[in-house]
C-alpha cells in the first residue's frame, strides 16, 4: 500500500506455469509485488523460481537493472515472447508465422 492506504495494481496472464505480471515501474511497486508473491509463497507452498524469472521494460525506463535487483531477478532488454511469440508483433505479419509453419510442416512430413 502506498501512503494513502491505496494497494498497487497488479495485472497478469496466467498460462500453465508461465506467469506475466504488469505493474508501474517505481520502487514502491516492485517492493508491493515482491511482497504479494512472497505472501502467495507462503500460503500454498510453492516457490517461485527467481533463476528462471526474467523482468521486461515497456518504454523509457530508467535504471531497469536497479528494479530487477530489488526483486532478484535478471532484466532482459530483449522483446518479450509470451508462449514462443514476441509480444506486440504484428499478428499479420508472415516473418512471425513462417518458423512455426515451417516447424510443423517438418512435423508432418516425419
Amino acid at each position: 500500500m502506498d501512503e494513502r492506504g491505496r494497494s498497487g495494481e497488479v495485472t497478469h496472464l496466467l498460462f500453465a506455469d508461465d506467469t506475466l505480471i504488469f505493474c508501474d515501474v517505481s520502487r514502491d511497486q516492485v517492493l508491493h509485488l515482491l511482497a504479494t508473491l512472497v505472501c502467495f509463497q507462503d500460503i500454498n507452498g510453492l516457490k517461485i523460481n527467481l533463476e528462471k524469472t526474467v523482468m521486461y521494460t515497456v518504454g523509457d525506463v530508467p535504471k531497469p537493472d536497479f528494479f530487477a535487483d530489488i526483486f532478484g531477478c535478471r532484466w532482459c532488454k530483449d522483446p518479450p515472447k509470451y508462449l514462443g511469440y514476441p509480444l506486440g508483433a504484428k499478428l499479420n505479419s508472415n516473418s512471425l508465422w513462417t518458423p512455426s509453419i515451417d516447424k510443423y510442416r517438418k512435423r508432418l512430413e516425419g
